[in-house]
């Protein structure tokens, strides 16, 4: 039994077409993952703020300042025998950016990155950078850390906050 992605893979639109009965009847290799949930190789991407908010996370409801980003190109990877790990893009990708804990770890984070957009939009407080950083482009590296979680390896995104150059 091969359960891995085929030639036959069927793309969005295909599967948009399909009812309910005839979704369960497909073959599992002939459904691509899903790209938002693979990880993006290490290296310098360009991308569009769709959206920022201030969201609860976990089961601790953590509040953190929550960016929803459209990564549109990706200009090199750090390595590039990962160069087709890319996927198609555009992509979703999202950040967050957590306001308790961590000696702040989250807010000044994110206070590195948008600061540009602030001083353009004449804006200081966090609640109106948000709304301000909606529809800005720009870009800049991404990385890839490993961390351990419950004893388990896990692997997680995370833009280098340095590095971003706003347009």
């Amino acid at each position: 039994m091969n359960l891995n992605q085929n030639a036959d893979t069927l793309d969005a639109a295909a599967l948009e077409s399909l009812g309910a009965e005839d979704l369960l009847s497909l073959d599992i290799a002939q459904l691509a993952d899903v790209e938002a949930f693979k990880l993006l190789p290490a290296g310098l991407y360009g991308w569009e703020v769709t959206g920022a908010e201030i969201t609860e996370v976990g089961a601790e409801n953590k509040k953190a300042i929550s960016v929803q980003y459209k990564i549109l190109e990706c200009m090199e990877t750090s390595n590039p025998e990962e160069a087709e790990e890319v996927g198609e893009l555009p992509r979703e990708y999202k950040e967050l950016y957590f306001l308790e804990g961590g000696k702040g770890f989250g807010v000044r984070t994110f206070a590195t990155m948008f600061r540009p957009i602030a001083v353009g939009a004449g804006v200081s407080q966090i609640s109106d950078i948000l709304e301000a950083a909606v529809g800005a482009s720009g870009g800049g590296m991404i990385k890839k850390r490993g961390y351990k979680k419950d004893g388990e390896q896990k692997y997680s995104n995370n833009i280098d906050a340095t590095t971003v150059e706003w347009a």
